[in-house]
């Protein structure tokens, strides 16, 4: 608790100051640290401070932390239990108090005791990770931005840039959710977690899920592998389900072409999640449809020059 409550001034010092992205650089840097508590209290920081930001600057953020902390995937650490899963699963969304939320989401994950049981053990630093994971998951999507979520042109993993040359365009917010789906993804060791950070993920993207998960089945980069596609597929055939069932009458043709892509692809199991997709796609029109799913989204607004 004094630890958190340390954070929680550092952040506040280091958002008033007038040499803030100075400060921001300096301590993504020590995220690498070689001094054990000095990490520590960098993930500590970066995790408090990203509820502290909005907007592209949160987001923004968030793809440097990711960058420089280099997780690849949930390890080091155990599963967390089912009862643990449920006390984290009602701060999934964040609440008026973000405050009370750090400090939740700590209790409810190991993070906390490990940080002050055992700080130098790898499952401290692991636990950290993972929080900061979560709370990325947590992220909205920035009010009023069409979001190209066919696009490619994501900032490249070894790309350092510091708050030096920060992108503007809208894509970062769908790069840095591909990357935090691609990291869940990557950890079948630990099952009940990289489900809750899914689940996370798929609240804060709402309706919009369907899309994202289109631009990762159909995307051309190299992160996207075929394996990925695959559980992509899968979630968007289980989104349709869902659909099917209750009949709410929306017409999902807006994803076809990108399903139609995924039937050229080499990889068997890619092209039979498409056609599991389109089959369902088929039953949801079989109904009176009422709506189409995320047209402007997908395709841009009528007035749009980059179509």
């Amino acid at each position: 608790m004094f630890r958190y409550q340390i954070t929680h001034l550092f952040t506040d010092n280091i958002l008033a100051s007038s040499n803030q992205t100075g400060h921001l650089r300096t301590l993504l840097l020590k995220l690498t640290d070689n001094n054990v508590h000095t990490k520590l209290f960098a993930f500590l920081t970066t995790v408090h401070l990203l509820h502290k930001l909005d907007g592209k600057a949160q987001i923004q953020f968030a793809l440097e932390a990711l960058h420089i902390a280099g997780i690849r995937s949930l390890s080091g650490v155990e599963d967390i239990s089912e009862q643990e899963d449920l006390m984290v699963r009602p701060h999934l969304c964040p609440p008026a108090n973000h405050n009370q939320l750090i400090h939740q989401t700590f209790q409810n994950l190991p993070t906390g005791k490990a940080i002050v049981t055992k700080p130098h053990s790898q499952s401290a630093l692991a636990w950290t990770q993972i929080s900061l994971i979560f709370d990325i998951a947590r992220i909205r999507k920035p009010d009023g931005d069409a979001l190209d979520w066919f696009s490619d042109k994501v900032r490249p993993r070894d790309e350092v840039r510091l708050f030096l040359t920060l992108s503007q365009e809208p894509a970062g917010f769908v790069g840095l959710f591909r990357q935090v789906y691609t990291i869940a993804n990557a950890s079948p060791n630990v099952p009940v977690l990289a489900s809750s950070i899914l689940r996370s993920l798929f609240a804060s993207l709402q309706d919009e899920a369907l899309v994202f998960l289109a631009g990762v089945w159909s995307s051309s980069l190299s992160l996207m592998s075929p394996p990925l596609k695959k559980i992509a597929l899968l979630h968007a055939a289980a989104f349709l389900e869902a659909h099917v069932s209750e009949g709410d009458g929306i017409d999902f043709q807006t994803v076809l072409p990108a399903l139609l892509v995924s039937l050229t692809d080499q990889d068997r199991g890619v092209r039979e999640g498409a056609l599991n997709c389109i089959a369902r796609i088929r039953l949801a029109s079989e109904g009176q449809l009422k709506s189409v799913y995320r047209f402007d989204a997908i395709y841009g607004s009528s007035n749009c020059t980059c179509l």
